[in-house]
C-alpha cells in the first residue's frame, strides 16, 4: 500500500511538473516596449517580471535579464490602480534597481537608468561621459545616445556618433532609404521638421554620417513649434520679436502649451503655428513636415500643408503639388528596396511594412493621375509597386536576430490585446485597414 501511495505521489508530482512546464511564461523582450507602452494588464507584465527575475537569479551579471526585469517592474507599477499595491510595487522596483547597480554597475543600461533619475546637472554630465565611453553594439544604443546628445544640445557629439554609426552598419537600410526619400525632393535651404524619435536620428545619420543633404536644416518638432530665444535653432535663424513673439513671453514661461491667440498679441489671433509662417514668409525658407507628423498638427495646419509625396510642404498659397509628387517619384526616389525586398532590415522602432505603406498613401494621387491621363505604362508600373508593398509579408523574409525578437514580442502583444478584447477587459481596438489601402490602389470604376 505504501509502495502504491509512493508511486501515486511520484505520478502526481510528475504531472504537476508537466503542468508547470506547459504554462511557463514565454520570456519576451519587454525592454523594447519602453518607448511604446501597451495597456496589456498588470498580470501580463507580472508574469514577465517573475520570468525575468528567475533569469536574474540564475546569473546576476546578465544585463539583458536585468533590463527586461526592470522594464517589466516599471510596466506593472504603471498598470496598477490600487494605491497601496502601487506603493508596494514602487518599493520593489527601487529595491531591484539598487541590486542591479551592484551587479552590473559599469554598463550602458545602468548609466541610462541613473541618467533618467539624475537631477543634478554636474552629475548628469559625468554620467553622460561614462555612458558615451562605452561601446555601442546595436541600433538602440546609437539612437538612445543621439537623443541624449540632442536633449543636451551637444551637436558636435551627435556628428561624432553618427559617423561611427554609419561605419558600423548597425542601422536599418529600409528606414534609411525611407528617410533618404523624404529629404531628396526638398528645395534648397529647406527646413525639415523631424518629429518621430528614431527618424530624427536617421535624418542625422544621413546628414552627419553619410554626408548627404547638408543644405537641409533638420529641427526637432518640439523645438520648432515653440519659438524661443533660448533655442539654438531659433537663435541661429534670428527672431524678430515684432513678427515672432517668444513663446515663453506668451505663456509666462510656464508651459510649452501656450496660446498664440493671447490678448497680449492680437496680431496672432487665428494664425496657427506662427513659426512656419514666419520662416516661409519673412525668411523665405521652405518648411517641410514628414508624414509621421502628429495628427493634431496636421489638423491645425490642414489648410496650409500640401503633399509632395512622403512629406508635406507648408505654403500660404496653393500650387501644383501633384507635379512635384510626379517629379519625386519618377526622378528622385530610390525604390529598388521596395521592388526587390529580398532581405528585411527593419528598425526595431517601426515595423517596416508600416512606414512603407506611407508610399501607398502619398503616391495614390499620382496613380489616379496616370489612370485619368491614359498613361497605362506608368499606371501599371506604379500599381505593381504599391500592390507589392501591401502584399509584403515580413515573416517570409530574412530578418536580424534583434528584429526577430521584436516581431515575436509584437505578435504576443497582438494576441494579448485580442484576448482582452474578447474578455471585454480593454478599450483598445484593433482595426485592419488593408481594405482601405487596397481602395487607394485599385482602379476607380468609371
Amino acid at each position: 500500500m505504501k509502495q502504491f501511495i509512493y508511486i501515486l505521489f511520484l505520478l502526481v508530482s510528475f504531472g504537476q511538473a508537466l503542468f508547470a512546464q506547459s504554462v511557463e511564461t514565454e520570456l519576451l523582450e519587454v525592454r523594447l516596449l519602453e518607448r511604446m507602452p501597451f495597456p496589456l494588464g498588470k498580470d501580463w507584465y507580472q508574469a514577465q517580471k517573475e520570468g525575468w527575475k528567475a533569469e536574474v537569479m540564475k546569473d546576476k551579471k546578465d544585463v539583458r535579464a536585468w533590463e527586461n526585469y526592470l522594464s517589466a517592474c516599471d510596466a506593472e507599477y504603471w498598470e496598477e490602480t490600487d494605491s497601496l499595491q502601487k506603493q508596494k510595487l514602487d518599493k520593489e522596483r527601487h529595491k531591484a534597481f539598487r541590486k542591479m547597480q551592484k551587479c552590473v554597475p559599469d554598463t550602458r543600461f545602468c548609466y541610462q537608468r541613473l541618467l533618467d533619475q539624475a537631477k543634478d546637472k554636474k552629475k548628469e554630465e559625468v554620467l553622460l561621459q561614462k555612458l558615451f565611453s562605452l561601446k555601442r553594439t546595436s541600433e538602440l544604443d546609437y539612437v538612445n545616445d543621439i537623443i541624449r546628445c540632442q536633449r543636451a544640445g551637444q551637436t558636435d557629439k551627435i556628428k561624432e556618433i553618427c559617423k561611427e554609426w554609419y561605419s558600423s552598419g548597425l542601422y536599418s537600410h529600409d528606414l534609411l532609404s525611407y528617410c533618404y526619400n523624404e529629404l531628396v525632393g526638398l528645395q534648397e535651404n529647406a527646413i525639415f521638421v523631424s518629429g518621430a524619435y528614431a527618424t530624427l536620428c536617421y535624418h542625422y545619420l544621413l546628414q552627419y554620417g553619410a554626408g548627404l543633404f547638408k543644405n537641409v536644416q533638420i529641427v526637432d518638432a518640439d523645438d520648432f513649434n515653440h519659438p524661443s530665444s533660448e533655442s539654438e535653432f531659433w537663435r541661429e535663424i534670428g527672431m524678430d520679436s515684432e513678427e515672432l513673439p517668444d513663446w515663453k513671453t506668451m505663456a509666462g514661461g510656464k508651459s510649452k502649451s501656450c496660446s498664440w491667440d493671447s490678448e497680449t498679441s492680437p496680431k496672432w489671433k487665428g494664425r496657427n503655428n506662427p513659426g512656419a509662417w514666419y520662416l516661409t514668409v519673412k525668411k523665405n525658407r521652405p518648411v517641410y513636415y514628414p508624414q509621421f507628423t502628429s495628427t493634431s498638427y496636421l489638423k491645425e495646419l490642414k489648410d496650409s500643408l500640401y503633399s509632395e509625396g512622403l512629406v508635406f510642404r507648408y505654403s500660404t498659397k496653393p500650387y501644383d503639388n501633384l507635379a512635384v509628387i510626379r517629379k519625386n517619384y519618377e526622378q528622385k526616389y530610390l525604390l529598388d528596396c521596395l521592388r526587390q525586398p529580398l532581405v528585411q532590415n527593419s528598425s526595431v522602432y517601426f515595423s517596416g511594412i508600416n512606414y512603407s505603406k506611407n508610399y501607398i498613401v502619398s503616391l495614390s494621387p499620382l496613380l489616379r493621375f496616370y489612370d485619368a491621363s491614359g498613361d497605362k505604362n506608368q499606371a501599371i508600373k506604379l500599381r505593381h509597386l504599391l500592390q507589392g508593398i501591401l502584399d509584403r509579408r515580413e515573416e517570409d523574409e530574412i530578418v536580424s536576430v534583434e528584429r526577430a525578437e521584436f516581431n515575436k514580442l509584437m505578435k504576443a502583444v497582438a494576441d494579448r490585446i485580442k484576448n482582452m478584447i474578447k474578455q471585454g477587459t480593454t478599450t483598445v481596438t484593433v482595426n485592419s485597414i488593408k481594405e482601405e489601402y487596397q481602395q487607394l490602389i485599385d482602379p476607380v470604376e468609371p
